[in-house]
């Protein structure tokens, strides 16, 4: 117990992190039993595929053969993403806050709201799935479908964009520290980086940069439990910022 009190003392990103990270993990775990295995419409995950469709068609694709009690799954799936969201959000949260006082950067602050509206369209998000998995059983409206698509593609685009803006604010901070958290701060940059060069945003395209974001997520995981306050290090960039 003393090791632990001590262990938190000297890392002061990780007692929040922690706990967060494994709730993080559990929804996760939890999603995938009801979310189908395979990917759709070119993309590598039937989630990403769902949440990036934009077209009847897609939708049609999307749910080709599956049953109603399939389709309800992928509700529950959902569900439990709503726990997922609040962790990932708290966790951005936690990491922007804790930095700010850290590394005596007011500026990191902006994070707080950015974990909010990044919650914020997830939210939305998940409740235009509901309202186009609804649709789609009922054998609803094509009309009110293609209004539930465009809500969705702007949502999801919000969510994913911030989550890659949220990395790359963090990764300047990153960037002023010893060698091993620039290779960090690089693999923050990545997703943003990558989604400004896409070319058409292809299913192949989006299922990388969908991939970039949790592996940018996994290195802010492992900057939480490593950085000690015993390695800060002054230097040009770190006064500039």
């Amino acid at each position: 117990m003393i090791r632990l009190k001590s262990y938190f003392k000297l890392h002061p990103f990780a007692k929040a992190s922690a706990l967060l990270a494994l709730f993080m993990l559990l929804f996760l775990l939890l999603m995938g039993f009801y979310f189908p295995a395979k990917g759709a419409n070119g993309f590598s995950s039937f989630i990403v595929a769902f949440e990036f469709s934009k077209s009847v068609s897609e939708i049609n694709s999307l749910f080709w053969g599956m049953s109603p009690a399939e389709i309800k799954s992928v509700d529950i799936g959902n569900i439990l993403d709503f726990g997922f969201m609040i962790s990932y959000s708290l966790f951005i949260a936690m990491l922007y806050k804790t930095g700010s006082k850290v590394f005596e950067k007011k500026w990191l602050l902006i994070g707080i709201p950015l974990a909010s509206i990044i919650f914020l369209s997830d939210f939305i998000e998940n409740l235009t799935l509901f309202e186009i998995t609804k649709n789609y059983l009922a054998a609803g409206n094509k009309t009110d479908l293609i209004l539930l698509l465009k809500k969705l593609h702007i949502v999801t685009w919000i969510k994913w964009g911030g989550l890659a803006f949220s990395f790359l604010l963090f990764a300047i901070v990153l960037a002023t520290q010893r060698w091993f958290y620039l290779i960090l701060a690089a693999i923050c940059m990545l997703p943003t980086l990558y989604i400004i060069f896409l070319s058409n945003a292809s299913p192949y395209e989006l299922s990388i940069f969908t991939d970039l974001i949790f592996i940018s997520f996994f290195a802010l995981i492992l900057f939480s439990f490593i950085f000690k306050k015993s390695e800060l290090e002054k230097s040009f960039l770190n006064n500039k910022f």
